[in-house]
């Protein structure tokens, strides 16, 4: 549960109405909230930060991470069946 400085629940729908407000104010498309935190755990997950840490950085355990912030791709699982093949057979 969410309070505020005084103690009382906060709903959370109040950041999403706040964000939505300041998007609305700067002039800028309103998205979802919510893909700030998919942007913010691709782009960690981009500069090499590891799974441990970018899911207790947003909260989570890593398999819940995973779960919710990880898809799938054809590309990306053929490139991981390179990358074995690759280390099989001794290159890098």
């Amino acid at each position: 549960m969410l309070v505020n400085a005084l103690g009382r629940p906060v709903r959370p729908e109040l950041y999403s109405d706040t964000f939505r407000a300041l998007s609305r104010e700067a002039g800028v498309r309103p998205i979802h909230l919510h893909l700030i935190r998919h942007t913010l755990a691709v782009e960690l997950l981009r500069a090499d930060v590891s799974i441990v840490d970018t899911a207790a950085l947003l909260g989570h355990t890593p398999d819940v991470f995973v779960s919710t912030y990880l898809r799938k791709s054809e590309a990306g699982v053929g490139s991981a069946a390179s990358a074995l093949g690759a280390a099989l057979a001794g290159g890098s």
